[in-house]
């Protein structure tokens, strides 16, 4: 069950006698522990023994920090994407299963998308536990909120050891090391561990390979790169995305319309359009229209999309071609067209745009598209792009950030608005065979109105298969 709470994570522990545990880092960091996230204690377990439930664990806290230390770049800092999915040393960096060692700790698995980490607890009962972890869910939590309970705990199971007289432990020194990394070696290990490299243990090809990667782009661009290309072949990669880049700055659009999004303060976000006369300016109150105030990048995408489309003018009238896009947006179609023509990513086949400024200030694009329907997605992923980083060079990718759900979630309501598919569905149960003919009216793919008529709660899709006995 998902539960948006917007709090964090809290590790709240009593230390407790070990009665004879051996090694002396799991005996004096011996303890009762509790996981609270929001309403839910993921610790809460069945014990088999006394058939009663309670919210904590008995484990020792010395794995769990060294598990968090050892992992600390990966889990701030290394997306999903679709390559990683199945892959079992992303599981190994992100699942605290991998990080037991034999004691009961929960199924937790965290990822980072951004600026939010996603966290997941499942029920679980291996063999070996004599308990039950009974509760199931996931959130969103702001990263600097994970960042700030973990470095907490970490702290003290280290303050705790030194209590016993143990100094100098793997922890404290790999701890050390993160909290001693000044701004080069922090963009490093950002970068490596982004492309799923161990920034403290990579051969020199690889290292020499990163940084390069952090030549070529930068900020944003860097960070959003590395959740898509391959740690195996960077190098081949890194020239796919510099050729993208030449392209982008030749492919280029005015986009006289688009004012920049500028950011008064983190929780003050004003949206600035030109308004369809070209004189006019609308102004949006990020916080009066709702936008940014959710955690979930779906919401905020479709919230940021509805305001644009407002400002343009465009009530909810599909945008099903290039012609309609330019109309709406004030660019010949032609150079519209032109700027937005196909491009090869070679061997980066999760790149999918690069979105940059050349001298005189306009947008340059590099979109790998082939068919009208995907690139005209691609670009208006690249338009929510510009509204909120209007300042940097972006990228887009198959990666699951933060920034590319919100994009793709722009795009969606922007070409296919939820309420005009709502209009033009008039039951609670539509056929699979209906989503075609959407699709082809909005000129997007059926992926796009599936999606839509789900997220929005439009109706139900009904296929064949499931009326097959």
């Amino acid at each position: 069950m998902f539960k948006d709470t917007g709090a964090g994570i809290k590790f709240e522990f009593d230390w407790i006698s070990s009665n004879g545990v051996a090694g002396p880092e799991l005996s004096a960091t011996w303890a009762a522990l509790y996981i609270h996230v929001g309403e839910s204690t993921i610790t809460r377990v069945l014990d088999q023994r006394s058939k009663t439930i309670r919210d904590m664990v008995f484990v020792p806290l010395y794995p769990l920090a060294e598990w968090l230390v050892s992992n600390w770049w990966f889990l701030l800092y290394e997306f999903e994407n679709p390559v990683k999915e199945n892959d079992r040393a992303f599981d190994r960096r992100h699942s605290l299963r991998f990080g037991r060692e034999g004691y009961g700790y929960p199924d937790l698995q965290i990822v980072s998308s951004g600026h939010l980490v996603r966290l997941v607890w499942n029920r679980d009962q291996p063999s070996w536990f004599r308990h039950e972890c009974v509760e199931q869910g996931w959130t969103l939590i702001d990263r600097e909120s994970w960042y700030a309970s973990c470095a907490d705990l970490i702290d003290c199971v280290i303050a705790r050891l030194h209590e016993f007289d143990i100094h100098d432990t793997l922890l404290e020194q790999d701890w050390s090391a993160v909290q001693q990394a000044d701004e080069e070696e922090f963009e490093f290990c950002k970068t490596a561990a982004g492309l799923g490299l161990d920034p403290y243990a990579m051969e020199d090809d690889s290292l020499k390979s990163v940084l390069r990667l952090g030549e070529t782009l930068k900020g944003v661009a860097l960070e959003e790169a590395a959740a898509a290309l391959s740690p195996e072949d960077i190098d081949t990669g890194i020239t796919d995305v510099q050729h993208a880049v030449e392209n982008a700055k030749r492919n280029h659009l005015g986009l006289e319309r688009l004012a920049p999004v500028v950011y008064r303060a983190s929780d003050f976000r004003m949206v600035i359009f030109a308004g369809q006369s070209g004189s006019e300016t609308v102004v949006v109150d990020a916080r009066e229209a709702s936008l940014w105030k959710t955690s979930n990048p779906w919401r905020e995408g479709c919230a940021l999309a509805r305001e644009f489309r407002e400002a343009l003018e465009l009530d909810n009238d599909p945008l099903p071609t290039w012609c309609a896009i330019a109309h709406a947006l004030g660019e010949p179609v032609e150079q519209l067209e032109l700027a937005t023509r196909p491009v090869s990513f070679g061997s980066a086949i999760l790149m999918e745009g690069v979105i940059t400024r050349n001298r005189d200030e306009n947008i340059g694009f590099a979109l790998s598209g082939e068919r009208d329907e995907s690139r005209r997605f691609l670009f208006c992923r690249a338009l929510a792009d510009i509204l909120t980083s209007p300042d940097t060079d972006t990228v887009l990718t198959r990666a699951r950030s933060w920034r590319q759900q919100l994009g793709r979630a722009f795009a969606a309501e922007f070409l296919a608005p939820a309420p005009a598919i709502r209009k033009r569905i008039s039951t609670d149960v539509i056929l699979e065979d209906d989503i075609g003919p959407l699709a082809r009216e909005f000129g997007v793919s059926p992926f796009v109105i599936r999606h839509q008529i789900d997220n929005h709660e439009i109706a139900r899709v009904w296929s064949d298969a499931r009326s097959q006995w």
